[in-house]
């Protein structure tokens, strides 16, 4: 019975890494966080360069900030073309909750990978 509760432990530690408790991990999770809050992604890719967690969670807030600005760049011509609003509204609806799901993640001290933003974040070298 015990190496049931074992294997199931391990199975859902494989699903979710998450930062080990100890000196500086509630600091990693604050910058982490701030990755996904915009502009401010740049204060963890510029002072928290030690913590490969931090990185990761601000060059995915990065690129999700880049394609908020892209979206908002077309968004007054889609505005004109027929589903052009209802495309805005959801692309900035989906950029928003993701950021949320990815800030709330960050704060619990768990690795997020957002589909495809993150292999674009993973190529960012500072």
């Amino acid at each position: 019975m015990d190496d049931m509760n074992d294997g199931s432990t391990q199975g859902s530690a494989k699903q979710a890494e998450v930062v080990p408790p100890g000196r500086g991990a509630s600091n990693d999770r604050l910058m982490a966080a701030l990755g996904y809050v915009g502009a401010l992604c740049l204060i963890p890719l510029i002072f928290a360069r030690q913590s490969p967690f931090a990185q990761e969670h601000a060059k995915q807030g990065l690129v999700l900030s880049l394609i908020a600005i892209v979206v908002k760049v077309f968004a007054p011509g889609l505005w004109h073309i027929p589903f052009g609003g209802l495309l805005v509204m959801v692309a900035g609806f989906a950029i928003f909750i993701t950021a949320i799901m990815g800030l709330v993640k960050a704060l619990q001290g768990e690795k997020f990978e957002i589909p495809y933003i993150s292999d674009w974040a993973r190529k960012i070298h500072f």
